[in-house]
């Protein structure tokens, strides 16, 4: 028979080991926040737990300064790819947006589409993830109310869902730029 083996209850507290998903997280939101700084973008920053829905994302950032946005990541039938940024609070008419942009068959993207074109997962997109489409294949739409005011707050994902930024739309404008990206702006209310 085996000697049971007693673990001491009294050993050093350890901090957790760091998992490879926060460290990749780190590394995602440390990108931005360098592009931002690189540019001379202000910005605020607001750590949370992981919001992978606005439902959840308002019970966190609710007396954040700013207007907080919801991203989705779009393809139509000819494989065309889109992010589009609107208000939290704004019904987004997806059959509309087709209209207008004149595509065929607007749909939602796959998941894996996401994670492969712009390397964030679902819950963390938002256009600071148009600096990962290195090719320029993907098309930045956002509501109109959103860049009327260079002065105005926006709150976005740094690419993951656990920590929101804070900056004015001029800033936003400034850094798809640096992306080599076209801002479209379509009227969604």
């Amino acid at each position: 028979m085996f000697p049971k083996l007693i673990c001491s209850l009294f050993s050093l507290p350890r901090s957790p080991p760091k998992t490879e998903s926060s460290s990749v997280e780190a590394a995602k939101k440390s990108r931005v926040v360098s592009i931002l700084g690189q540019l001379g973008i202000p910005f605020s920053s607001h750590v949370h737990p992981p919001v992978p829905t606005v439902e959840e994302m308002m019970k966190h950032l609710k007396d954040v300064e700013g207007t907080k946005c919801k991203n989705f990541f779009l393809r139509d039938k000819k494989g065309r790819m889109f992010v589009l940024t609107a208000p939290h609070d704004r019904k987004v008419d997806i059959a509309k947006v087709d209209k207008v942009l004149g595509t065929k068959t607007l749909r939602f993207a796959q998941k894996e589409m996401l994670r492969d074109r712009l390397g964030v997962e679902p819950g963390s997109l938002s256009p600071f993830a148009l600096a990962n489409d290195a090719k320029n294949e993907i098309s930045f739409l956002v509501d109109e109310e959103l860049l009327k005011d260079p002065d105005q707050i926006l709150v976005l994902h740094p690419l993951i869902d656990t920590a929101s930024l804070g900056i004015n739309a001029e800033g936003l404008k400034k850094f798809v730029a640096h992306t080599g990206h076209d801002i479209r702006t379509l009227k969604l209310a």
